[in-house]
């Protein structure tokens, strides 16, 4: 009894204790404060030149040259055969770096004006071109990695006259985009995928591909997507429909040309480095596509690093961070610049995320 007594009356103690602690006005001369700790002056100036940084990331930069809609096949003055090239103020005594940006959109819709995405890069001191090309109400497959290809040509074969390397030519894409630049990465220097269109005596080879939640394997595509929707039970629309229109027909029906228009069907130790990126939470294209490929590249030793974007579905808000925009252009500088950024020195197993 004299046990419950005492623990009821030192509980009744705190009780009053906290209430009269509550009770008690803010000291506003709390030592903690960080303007009572010069010490901290230091942190608080980094973070604001890091906000202040990612501010005028965001900013077209001064000095810029556009140039739009370019023909880049010759003497042909369809929609789907330009391209655009931004050509920031060049402040070195070397040439320029080019990254080569092609849309999404189901391989059906889209546009190359994307430069949301890439201003970054500009400001980074990349030259950076968008490019167009048929969509498959226009024309089916391959004549959309036979446009890319004649687009790369006509960059590397102008690159003196705006003042690029045409050594160094990287590709970055989302959802088709990101299948149609693994296309390019992968099948570089077939010559039977170079396909009709524009100069076919240039070079179309690419020195890293950047890939963001693309299809990789058209043969199991449509399956894995609706496996996928029906396992979220999201209702959501399938790849099925957009890989049918790009075919011509069923993918059952239609197996060779959905390998043939497969990034993983190519996969050599030859390919240039890849950096690929794939939302968890996707089901219009399964992660396990990227994931295959990835797999598919490091079994023949290829430099690529595979990152699991946590939460993501297919694009959308998590592809906008400053985090996933950083490591693109790292990517790029490493692997095009050879500059490796301060923190970002980590081996390929370091960065590398497998789906489980």
């Amino acid at each position: 009894m004299r046990n419950l007594f005492s623990t009821a009356t030192a509980a009744l103690i705190a009780m009053a204790a906290c209430s009269q602690a509550q009770s008690q006005p803010v000291n506003r001369n709390d030592p903690w404060r960080p303007e009572d700790h010069p010490e901290l002056a230091g942190l608080r100036a980094e973070r604001r030149a890091i906000a202040l940084e990612r501010k005028k990331l965001m900013q077209w930069p001064d000095g810029l040259r556009v140039l739009r809609n370019l023909d880049y096949v010759p003497n042909n003055h369809e929609s789907a055969h330009k391209l655009d090239i931004f050509i920031p103020e060049n402040k070195t005594k070397n040439p320029l770096t080019l990254i080569v940006h092609v849309h999404g959109g189901g391989w059906s819709a889209g546009d190359k004006e994307q430069e949301h995405l890439f201003i970054p890069l500009l400001n980074r001191g990349y030259a950076v071109a968008t490019i167009n090309y048929r969509l498959s109400h226009e024309a089916l497959w391959p004549a959309q990695i036979y446009d890319c290809k004649a687009a790369i040509r006509w960059l590397r074969e102008h690159a003196h006259e705006y003042g690029y390397d045409p050594n160094k030519i990287g590709v970055w894409g989302e959802s088709a985009g990101g299948h149609l630049v693994a296309m390019l990465g992968t099948t570089s220097g077939d010559p039977a995928m170079e396909g009709n269109v524009g100069d076919l005596h240039v070079s179309s080879k690419v020195q890293a591909v950047c890939d963001w939640f693309g299809p990789t394997d058209l043969v199991t595509l449509p399956r894995q997507s609706e496996l996928a929707v029906a396992a979220q039970h999201s209702g959501k629309a399938t790849a099925r429909g957009f890989t049918e229109e790009l075919l011509g027909g069923r993918v059952e029906d239609h197996k060779a040309e959905a390998k043939q228009a497969s990034p993983i069907t190519y996969v050599t130790s030859s390919c240039p480095p890849f950096l690929i990126m794939h939302g968890d939470r996707d089901t219009l294209v399964p992660p396990s596509q990227s994931q295959e490929l990835y797999d598919a590249l490091r079994a023949k030793n290829v430099d690529a690093t595979f990152k699991i974007v946590a939460g993501a579905g297919h694009a959308g808000a998590y592809f906008q961070r400053y985090g996933e925009r950083k490591m693109v252009w790292e990517f790029f500088d490493a692997k095009l610049k050879g500059v490796h950024s301060i923190g970002s020195a980590q081996t390929p197993s370091m960065l590398n995320h497998a789906i489980r």
